[in-house]
């Protein structure tokens, strides 16, 4: 569990609450510091730190474009899609354990 998200505390911690900070930090600056960096970097890599914010944008692109999607009114002529849920077979063959 993370304890506080500062940025500029010690960095004795879990890879976990690491990466979790991290994505804190880039959703709240949209920046890291090299300090930081350099700590993501040592528990996830060049390519694990690329793909982490990738991954953070692209989810939080489709936050804003959901939000915007709902203050949207039934006025703008927008058709909402509908949610069908159905439980795959196999769920529905097994019992519950």
């Amino acid at each position: 569990m993370v304890e506080h998200d500062d940025p500029s505390a010690p960095l004795e911690r879990s890879g976990e609450s690491v990466v979790i900070e991290t994505a804190r930090e880039l959703l709240r600056a949209h920046r890291i510091p090299t300090r930081w960096r350099e700590r993501v970097v040592s528990v996830v890599g060049d390519r694990g730190f690329l793909e982490l914010a990738a991954t953070i944008g692209y989810y939080s692109h489709l936050a804003i474009v959901m939000n915007a999607y709902q203050q949207l009114g039934d006025e703008s002529g927008l058709t909402r899609p509908r949610c069908r849920y159905e439980p795959s077979r196999r769920a529905k063959e097994e019992p519950d354990e």
